[in-house]
């Protein structure tokens, strides 16, 4: 080979790789450049933080959807608890064998309806697959006590507590005598008079 064909191709060679070096060392400079210009350092270290501080809310976010599952979970154990408690629950005014349950307030001067309702729904199950949530005895007339000023604010009262769109039907209604009579103070013994 020519001894000058060799030193081109070192020259080339050398050349290439400072120029390399340079292009590589005029890009480092401009980087800080900009970097002490615009201040840029601050920057990579907040955009540093604000990644450190995502992926800590990241998983903070996973550890609430765990808890919020969880209590989730706890709360529907808790409903079907209470329900199941409820529909257990037995009403404290009791006549004979038959419960009674009242509403409205005994005021004086308001009369007193004896209502039978029962619930359709519950009439047609059968006892191997009992009503979800109302109790089988509705299947049969249920006694209810209802203070109203008259026989339709009765009605509306009955239809409030057991909807007819939830299967309740009302029997029959009727006024108890007298219920709306005052009652007579009591009578005072004649001493001292």
């Amino acid at each position: 080979m020519d001894a000058s064909f060799v030193s081109a191709i070192l020259f080339v060679l050398i050349a290439a790789v400072s120029a390399f070096f340079l292009s590589r060392g005029a890009v480092i400079l401009a980087k800080l450049g900009m970097e002490w210009h615009y201040d840029a350092k601050d920057v990579r270290e907040i955009l540093i933080q604000r990644s450190l501080i995502e992926a800590t809310l990241l998983k903070r976010r996973a550890n609430l959807k765990t808890d919020v599952r969880r209590i989730d979970a706890e709360l529907e154990t808790l409903v079907r608890r209470r329900q199941g408690l409820e529909r257990s629950l037995v009403d404290p005014a009791v006549v004979g064998d038959i419960p009674v349950r009242e509403l409205g307030d005994q005021v004086i001067g308001v009369a007193c309806y004896i209502a039978e309702v029962y619930n359709k729904y519950v009439a047609q199950c059968t006892p191997e697959s009992p009503h979800p949530i109302i109790e089988a005895g509705w299947a049969d007339s249920q006694v209810l006590e209802v203070w109203a000023d008259s026989p339709s604010d009765a009605q509306v009262e009955i239809e409030k507590r057991y909807p007819e769109n939830y299967g309740y039907i009302l029997l029959s209604l009727v006024e108890v005598p007298n219920s709306r009579s005052v009652p007579e103070p009591p009578k005072r013994s004649g001493r001292g008079r």
